[in-house]
C-alpha cells in the first residue's frame, strides 16, 4: 500500500488540521508527522488508531482510502474535490 502516507496527509488536511496541531493531538512531532505523510515511515499501529480518533474515521476506512489512491492516477496536490469524490464514490461520509 504506497499511498497509506498520502492518505493520512489528504484526511490531515480534509479535516483542517496543520501537521504541527496534528503532532499535538497526536502527541508525537511534527517530524513524525512529516515522515508518515512523505511514505519515509509506516505509522505504528498505534499511531494509526490515533490517527482514526484523531480524524474521526475507521482504520478501514484509511486503509480504503490508501487503496483508491494506489488506483488512480497520481496527483500533485491535495484537492478537496478528489477527497469528496472518494467520500461520495465509497459511501463514506464524515462531519466536518
Amino acid at each position: 500500500m504506497k499511498h497509506l502516507g498520502k492518505a493520512l496527509k489528504y484526511l490531515r488536511i480534509f479535516k483542517g488540521f496543520s501537521a504541527t496541531d496534528l503532532a499535538r493531538k497526536l502527541s508525537v512531532t511534527r517530524a513524525t508527522v512529516s515522515s508518515v505523510e512523505l511514505g519515509k515511515h509506516y505509522p505504528s499501529v498505534q499511531l494509526l488508531a490515533k490517527y482514526s480518533e484523531v480524524c474521526d474515521i475507521s482504520i478501514s476506512q484509511i486503509f480504503a482510502l490508501a487503496e483508491w489512491l494506489d488506483n488512480d492516477e497520481p496527483m500533485r496536490k491535495v484537492d478537496m474535490v478528489v477527497m469528496e469524490k472518494w467520500f461520495v464514490d465509497s459511501g463514506m461520509f464524515m462531519d466536518m
